[in-house]
């Protein structure tokens, strides 16, 4: 993404569209792919967290517990809204 912007910016590149369901709050005047007439197109995507067969199941449920209260966070979500990019607030 910041690539995409500092190019965008210097008018070296023209973004056209941005593949997710709704406009990003750091590219503002970037359209989404179904406001650019791509109307059904949506990508997504996924994380996983993995850990060897026989990690004991206290250190499983232990992990369970931290990932899900991490990304439950008000910090996580805020972070996740400007696509972890450089130009998200600190204190986000």
């Amino acid at each position: 993404m910041s690539v995409l912007k500092t190019h965008a910016n210097s008018g070296r590149l023209r973004a056209l569209a941005m593949s997710s369901a709704k406009r990003l709050a750091i590219t503002p005047d970037i359209p989404t792919l179904a406001e650019a007439s791509l109307k059904d197109y949506q990508s997504k995507s996924w994380n996983a967290l993995a850990a060897p067969r026989q990690t004991p199941e206290a250190i499983v449920l232990r992990l369970n517990r931290a990932m899900s209260a991490l990304l439950s966070s008000r910090a996580t979500r805020a972070r996740k809204s400007c696509v972890f990019s450089r130009w998200c607030k600190a204190s986000a």
